[in-house]
């Protein structure tokens, strides 16, 4: 391809016609590793559509080498990605000691990186082949930082649990295999082979075979059990990754799409009065003024509400986490059910959440009403719960997507808002697929939030 045709198939990744993108995406992904440096420099692009259709090329490059799972993880980690993308590309993380000590990856990435290395790689090295026996031996190698031995500890004994998402392998024929290791050429296989098998619509065995933290304190109710944040005392759930089916026929913002995530936990409960004002103390922040429902913020286990996006999102940070993308918030408000309308099924019941029929003109305590299938509360109603990703009522065309969330671009785009709320009681705005949106700056008495942990410990 001579350098004219390049040039323009690289402007044409931006294209507003998907049918013009895709065709620019593919001739650049035939052209292989000459094409990688364009494409990378592409995803710092402002243009959404660019930058995903770039990553769509380097994944179809990636396919057939050992880069294409870890790109695959990088591109459902929000911020940052790009350049960590750009660093494997570059080899820079071309040593297992290199992958060890990169403070930024999560151990489920550190476990794609090492699997990816090609066998000889891993056989040169202590003469082993497998992720599992390379770091065990790693471990125990005199002359290697204690820091390296530790983290090659954690990467073999959970690394591989958290890049699967949902339980460790029975035998050694189940050890990941990467998705260029897979005889097809099907798009979903491989997504599923890289992140993980279809989700069962049983949420109960879902639970049951979600990997837990083991370093931090878990608790248990009669269903779930809950992995305890120390930073906020929150109760997080797991939710195994997958390939995910959401949206709803109907929906005119949210057709029928499939998502690819990792596993990742989400907390039980939106973020209460009372952790909002450790946080505040904590920070030499001033709490909002407090709404004549709740004088003077006494009842602390309600939802905090009257924060703006950028304040929910700095509190998730400090607590550890993020705030969800709306496909985050989508899988983990089913609870493990598939196609239905609403986190308990596809009937409204306003006996369910926190609506204008019963929360008595405010929010209510959480926790009020019965959990889904996940273990978690107020899914539906109490308050609407901001997400990370930026308003695009064309965002979800009913495509595979490779890249789950759309990052806002500046901070003034519209953020999505999922969930209903306690002044609501049109059975619309609380349905799973509903999608709603409002400016990041302004104050509501009905919006809240919740945090999520991505490749967590």
């Amino acid at each position: 391809m001579n350098l004219d045709a390049t040039a323009n198939n690289i402007q044409l990744l931006g294209h507003t016609d998907i049918e013009a993108r895709h065709e620019a995406a593919e001739a650049l992904a035939k052209m292989g590793a000459s094409a990688v440096p364009l494409l990378l420099e592409t995803l710092g692009s402002p243009n959404r559509l660019a930058r995903r259709s770039a990553i769509k090329a380097l994944v179809k490059i990636g396919r057939d080498s050992p880069k294409y799972p870890v790109i695959q993880a990088l591109t459902q980690e929000c911020e940052g990605a790009y350049s960590v993308i750009a660093s494997i590309w570059n080899a820079e993380l071309s040593s297992p000691e290199k992958i060890l000590a990169h403070s930024s990856l999560s151990t489920g990435v550190k476990y794609a990186l090492l699997q990816g290395l090609p066998d000889g790689y891993r056989k040169r090295w202590l003469g082993v082949v497998s992720v599992e026996k390379y770091c065990e031996e790693l471990s125990k190698k005199v002359g290697i930082s204690e820091a390296v031995r530790e983290g090659a500890r954690q990467v073999w004994e959970e690394g591989g649990t958290l890049l699967r998402g949902s339980r460790a392998p029975e035998n050694a024929n189940e050890l990941l295999r990467p998705a260029y290791n897979i005889p097809t050429d099907d798009p979903q296989m491989l997504l599923r082979a890289t992140v993980q098998g279809e989700p069962s619509a049983d949420a109960s065995r879902a639970r049951e075979s979600a990997p837990r933290n083991m370093a931090l304190p878990v608790t248990q109710s009669a269903s779930v059990k809950y992995t305890l944040n120390p930073k906020d005392g929150s109760e997080m759930c797991y939710i195994p990754g997958g390939l995910y089916k959401l949206g709803r026929v109907g929906e005119s913002d949210n057709s029928p799409h499939e998502v690819a995530l990792f596993g990742f936990h989400i907390t039980k409960n939106v973020v209460t009065v009372g952790q909002y004002d450790v946080y505040c103390k904590a920070e030499g922040k001033s709490m909002p003024d407090a709404p004549n429902f709740n004088k003077g913020w006494s009842h602390k286990d309600h939802p905090i509400v009257l924060v703006t996006w950028h304040e929910a999102r700095a509190y998730a940070k400090w607590a550890g986490g993020d705030l969800p993308s709306e496909a985050e918030w989508e899988v983990a408000s089913r609870g493990g059910l598939v196609g239905k309308e609403y986190p308990w099924g596809d009937k409204w019941d306003a006996s369910k959440c926190a609506n204008s029929t019963n929360s008595k003109g405010g929010t209510v305590a959480v926790g009020s009403f019965p959990e889904n299938g996940y273990g978690l509360h107020d899914m539906a109603g109490n308050v609407w719960e901001w997400c990370l990703d930026a308003y695009d009522a064309n965002y979800w065309n009913g495509t595979l997507e490779l890249q789950s969330s759309n990052l806002p671009t500046n901070n003034s785009d519209v953020r999505v808002l999922r969930g209903g709320s306690w002044l609501h009681a049109t059975p619309d705005g609380f349905r799973c697929a509903s999608r709603g949106g409002g400016d990041p700056v302004v104050r509501h008495l009905f919006r809240g939030f919740r945090v999520v942990f991505r490749g967590l410990l």
